[in-house]
């Protein structure tokens, strides 16, 4: 798998997004974690927004799980583990991180995304958000152990890893308009017993539904979605279609600290 360089690659449009609280963007889990790195706004649709995954996430334990571009550029999480000496290693990125300001917003353009990065180094908790972060390595508006330890998070890889895998996920579901016929898109399949027309219903106002999802459900919805819809549309539209009308849908698995 490709490491994931999106950031470096394209320029992204800032979107707002409305959330219900079982997918407002998610929280490090600053009691459990040594760092945690996550994107918000960007090229990401609301449905798309709402089913990230961090790139980077060392749990105290030196549990690893970070994002990687696999095929037809999907993103995958995946899982490894570090020893002592690779944990130390990450913590020696932030030896100086009382100095640091908690925010760089030094970018020209206001709709790049921006980077969050949360550092628990020995019970001191900090989180630094940076706008347009090659901008910011570019200029050298950021400290150098910043902009190397994000060069570190934006080309990690580990032979060992595996995907990370969840016996239970949330599924995201939007309403959506019956499909252009002179547009490209893919309907798929839906196999999973759920009333998605129900889902919406109790979500209120909110543009995207959720539900958790376990057990035999959550296997079959990851095996309807799996290669269509990791943690991102992407750019091709993917629809399912029930009862007569038209969905679309994401999903992410829930990551160790939210099984507990």
């Amino acid at each position: 798998m490709k490491k994931i360089l999106f950031l470096f690659t394209f320029v992204f449009l800032f979107v707002f997004i409305s959330y219900m609280p079982a997918f407002s963007a998610y929280k490090p889990p600053t009691s459990d974690i040594i760092v945690f790195v996550d994107v918000e706004g960007g090229i990401r649709k609301d449905i798309s927004e709402a089913s990230k995954v961090p790139l980077f996430c060392l749990y105290k334990d030196g549990r690893l799980l970070y994002s990687t571009i696999g095929e037809d550029n999907l993103t995958f999480l995946m899982e490894t583990k570090l020893d002592d000496n690779g944990i130390d290693r990450v913590k020696s990125f932030f030896s100086s991180f009382e100095e640091w300001n908690d925010i760089y917003d030094d970018c020209p353009l206001k709709d790049m995304p921006i980077v969050n990065i949360t550092a628990n180094i020995d019970g001191n908790v900090r989180t630094f958000s940076i706008r347009g972060i090659d901008y910011a390595m570019s200029q050298k508006t950021i400290p150098a152990k910043l902009t190397a330890f994000y060069r570190y998070v934006a080309f990690y890889a580990n032979d060992e890893a595996k995907e990370y895998e969840s016996d239970e996920i949330y599924l995201y579901v939007k309403s959506a308009s019956t499909p252009d016929p002179n547009t490209i898109y893919r309907t798929i399949g839906w196999r999973v017993k759920i009333n998605l027309d129900s889902i919406i219903e109790d979500s209120g106002l909110s543009s995207v539904s959720s539900v958790k999802l376990t057990g035999k459900d959550a296997k079959k919805a990851i095996k309807c979605l799996k290669y269509f819809t990791p943690y991102m549309t992407g750019d091709l539209p993917v629809f399912v279609k029930q009862n007569g009308k038209y969905f679309s849908l994401a999903f992410r698995p829930l990551m160790p600290h939210e099984l507990k």
